[in-house]
């Protein structure tokens, strides 16, 4: 994945007393953000980022799948999907024998269960007693993984109720929450749909300025950690692409908010007395249906055609696994899970993988195959 990080360090940019300790970091995640969509609309925040932080440009963290769920953990722990345990928004357990959501466990109730390695914000609750950790996004998965283990709160957007919530496993949500909700309940009716407009990232990054007031964060000598991810990008950016008239506009929105929250920042904290980072999860390509779509020669494929062409193209080889089923147990695309018990019957597993990536790489609409352990 070819990542954005900007830095933006206030307190080495301003004119300050050289001891001034940042009592507060924000990193800010705007969901699908390709690394060219700053210089798309660079007037405010993204502008403020690019003229007074550290830009790097062409950061790489090499991991497969780029999902929300995996660039979120990933960017929290600072470590691969390998070691954080996050492999995908959904992906296949075969102890459970079953796909399961990132953020769930068994019994449906959300948290970062799988979460295997220890956040940013867990490391810097161990470290200092009185730092408070509060993650906050319009998705569930985004929030969770930002926060981990022990975030002090952990809120995200319900598209059923229209209101920003939270999980058992952090707690009962602050009374200034639920007021929040009141204040800004979205309509039955736009639940859904608000999620691809600039709205929903004026909901959160106002709920964001919320918990800085209600929570005092940045407030002491304790150094806080606010996360906000942005998700109305991933949304639009997966039903109409990255160069549709409404994705420069969305741009063009979120700038202006990102602006206003840094200006917040200033008054709020102090500019001398918090750092911000922007970053990205992933980006995005095309969709087939726009001008650069067809340009590329893009197309869409069918994940059920894709898959049962695979299973036949398996079974031609190796016949049907003994005792029945498939051989694919699961398909989380781009990530297919295999019956390595099944494998080991019938000339092993890595024979199995590469017959697999054999037939997958050898259409015309893949452009890539490769079995997992030559990786």
């Amino acid at each position: 994945m070819r990542a954005i990080l900007i830095t933006l360090l206030l307190a080495a940019a301003t004119p300050a007393r050289a001891a001034d300790p940042v009592r507060l970091a924000v990193l800010l995640v705007v969901d699908q953000m390709r690394w060219d969509y700053p210089e798309r609309a660079p007037e405010h925040g993204f502008g403020r980022f690019l003229r007074e932080g550290t830009y790097y440009a062409n950061a790489r963290h090499a991991h497969v799948p780029t999902y929300t769920g995996v660039g979120h953990a990933s960017l929290a722990t600072g470590s691969y999907p390998s070691e954080h345990g996050i492999l995908g928004n959904d992906f296949y357990d075969p102890a459970a024998k079953k796909t399961l959501y990132c953020v769930e466990d068994e019994s449906g109730a959300k948290g970062p269960f799988r979460l295997k390695v220890a956040t940013l914000g867990d490391r810097l609750k161990e470290a200092n007693a009185g730092a408070k950790v509060v993650s906050i996004s319009g998705k569930d998965r985004a929030a969770i993984l930002m926060g981990g283990r022990k975030a002090d709160l952990a809120l995200w957007y319900d598209k059923k109720s229209g209101r920003f919530v939270t999980s058992g496993y952090y707690g009962k949500p602050p009374s200034w929450v639920e007021a929040f909700n009141d204040e800004n309940e979205v309509p039955e009716a736009r639940r859904s749909s608000i999620r691809q407009t600039p709205h929903f990232d004026m909901l959160t990054l106002a709920l964001a300025k919320r918990a800085l007031e209600a929570m005092d964060l940045g407030e002491d000598d304790a150094p806080d950690l606010l996360l906000v991810s942005l998700s109305a990008t991933d949304y639009l950016g997966h039903a109409l692409g990255p160069f549709d008239p409404k994705m420069d506009d969305n741009l063009t929105r979120i700038d202006r908010e990102l602006g206003s929250f840094l200006d917040f920042l200033d008054f709020k904290v102090g500019a001398a007395f918090y750092a911000a980072g922007l970053s990205s999860d992933h980006g995005v390509l095309p969709v087939p249906e726009s001008e650069q779509g067809r340009a590329m020669g893009a197309r869409r494929v069918s994940q059920k055609q894709l898959r049962s062409y695979l299973e036949e193209g398996l079974r031609a080889g190796f016949g049907r696994p003994v005792g029945g089923g498939d051989w694919i147990l699961g398909w989380n695309p781009p990530v297919l899970y295999l019956d390595a018990e099944a494998a080991a019957k019938a000339g092993g597993l890595s024979a199995l993988e590469r017959k697999a990536a054999e037939l997958i790489g050898a259409r015309e609409d893949v452009v890539w195959a490769h079995p997992a352990r030559a990786i």
